[in-house]
């Protein structure tokens, strides 16, 4: 059974003084909910080993559209193959963010 807990929320003002400008979606829908889920220190280890092995097969996924030149296919406009490319092999977590974000945005607008 999952338990939540409740948490106050801080203020945006103070949000946005410490960096988190991203506090609220568009529509205004708070990003931060005012609970949160209690876990336990063990299911904190798996969770964080779950997303370890996730994030090592999204890297392995990105590598392998740049190797295979498939960016087209996911969905990459021509006009930001290069800048993908460059920002995967200059810093390989911009390019997973800049892929995610091409990916989010044809999502959104299909």
């Amino acid at each position: 059974m999952v338990k939540l807990l409740p948490v106050k929320i801080p203020d945006n003002k103070w949000m946005e003084q410490i960096g988190f400008s991203w506090h609220t979606d568009p529509d205004n829908t708070p990003y931060i909910a005012n609970e949160i889920v209690q876990i336990t220190p063990k299911e904190a280890d798996a969770y964080y080993e779950a997303v370890n092995e996730l994030y090592d097969m999204f890297v392995e996924a990105g590598e392998h559209i740049i190797k295979e030149g498939m960016l087209h296919e996911i969905g990459v406009p021509f006009n930001l193959i290069d800048a993908c490319k460059m920002s995967w092999e200059n810093d390989c977590s911009l390019g997973i963010l800049l892929l995610g974000k091409i990916s989010d945005f044809k999502a959104r607008v299909g």
